[in-house]
């Protein structure tokens, strides 16, 4: 009788209740009896030493206890109450709840569900791709979303990208940057070329790096900031990058990126930093424009220069505050070094100086002084006749004297040189 559970007060079995009171012509002495698979009648007297006389049911867990006043538990029981479902009926868990779907899905349709908290479980092994996935990646620290790429993912809050179209004419590979080259109104997507960085266009056509590879004629992403994977960032076109190399627009490819900071009037367009060096690599793509002049003042004319007006605090163009159009005080000494090179004032008007106004008419050259005079050069005698082909009316003082000549004042006629003073 080892193996036979015995209810004399009643036991839920498989999730039916038999009663030890029924009278089925039976012995009132008598109780059912549990024997292998069958439920049987017995006489009390033929039941072992000790038996079930009773129980009690508590949060899962049967309390039953025997004709000697001894109990025992058993836990894992469910009442008629805990069989409630959201199929059906509201509920409340009282503790954790886990379901394995052993590989298969749970599909919720035809309605909402409302939750007040949604836990993730965080992994660093990427499930399948599929379109509508989300996960939690633990590498990023944020949630992951497929899309309809094969294994193309978003980081949320870490990436942004543009739904583009690609309509130039050919396949556009993973990891090309690209310029936008307008826009198809019927689906709403910017139309993209690869990017050309030589100057030809200016910096706001550039929309990023694309994410994938976009054949001619596709929808596609183009990541504006965020990771691009899977890529040779080894180099391209003979460089080599390692890790943290900073990339470029390439002004000599179309689409392409180089370590090489352009100058201009190419466009000096900050791409991307190597975060891999690998031929499955991967960039961190955050566009950094430097802006040429004409971006940042506009209505400059031939000939003016940028000045800073501290009272609005910006850069605006004037005209330079020189003696071609400007009147003007020297606040310091000033030195120009010709250099060999000739300084020539053309023009039939003269020039004053000291006088604070314009020359006489009649006067090329006014000297203007109570306390200064004119000083022509000085030289000494071998010096004056070393001038290279001196010009009649020309001056100079020599400071010497030699037994064919005085020290004075020399001008040179067309006959030669003439001691005038």
């Amino acid at each position: 009788m080892a193996n036979e559970v015995v209810a004399r007060h009643g036991i839920s079995i498989s999730g039916k209740t038999f009663i030890s009171t029924v009278d089925l012509n039976n012995s009132s002495n008598s109780v059912l009896v549990l024997n292998s698979s069958e439920v049987q009648y017995r006489e009390v007297s033929t039941l072992p030493d000790t038996f079930v006389t009773g129980g009690t049911y508590s949060d899962g867990t049967a309390t039953f206890t025997n004709n000697t006043g001894g109990t025992f538990n058993v836990s894992g029981f469910f009442t008629s109450a805990d069989t409630l479902n959201i199929y059906t009926t509201d509920s409340t868990f009282t503790s954790e709840r886990f379901a394995n779907l052993d590989g298969n899905k749970l599909h919720l349709t035809g309605g909402t569900v409302g939750v007040n908290v949604l836990d993730f479980v965080p992994t660093d092994t990427p499930p399948t791709s599929s379109q509508g996935r989300v996960y939690f990646d633990s590498d990023f620290d944020t949630l992951t979303i497929y899309n309809s790429i094969s294994d193309t993912s978003l980081q949320v809050g870490q990436e942004m990208w543009f739904r583009v179209k690609n309509q130039s004419g050919s396949n556009i590979p993973d990891g090309t940057l690209v310029m936008a080259s307008g826009a198809d109104g019927n689906s709403g997507r910017i139309t993209i070329v690869s990017g050309v960085t030589d100057g030809t266009y200016p910096n706001d056509y550039i929309m990023g790096i694309t994410t994938h590879s976009i054949g001619n004629g596709e929808d596609g992403w183009v990541t504006e900031f965020g990771v691009v994977k899977g890529i040779d960032t080894r180099g391209q076109n003979g460089e080599t990058w390692g890790d943290g190399t900073i990339l470029y627009g390439d002004p000599n490819r179309p689409g392409g990126l180089t370590s090489v900071r352009p100058s201009a009037p190419s466009n000096i367009n900050s791409m991307a930093i190597v975060l891999k060096a690998s031929s499955n690599g991967t960039l961190f793509v955050r566009p950094t424009f430097d802006h040429n002049l004409e971006y940042l003042i506009t209505g400059a004319t031939d000939g003016q220069v940028i000045t800073y007006d501290s009272d609005t605090s910006t850069y605006q163009p004037e005209d330079p505050n020189n003696i071609y159009n400007n009147d003007g005080t020297l606040t310091d000494d000033r030195i120009v070094d010709q250099n060999t090179n000739h300084l020539t004032f053309s023009g039939d008007s003269g020039v004053s100086i000291g006088t604070g106004t314009t020359s006489p008419v009649c006067a090329l050259l006014e000297l203007a002084s109570t306390t200064q005079g004119l000083l022509i050069p000085r030289m000494t005698q071998t010096q004056r006749l070393a001038i290279p082909s001196p010009q009649p009316g020309l001056l100079v003082y020599c400071t010497d004297e030699t037994p064919s000549s005085k020290e004075g004042m020399y001008m040179y006629k067309s006959l030669g040189w003439v001691n005038v003073l």
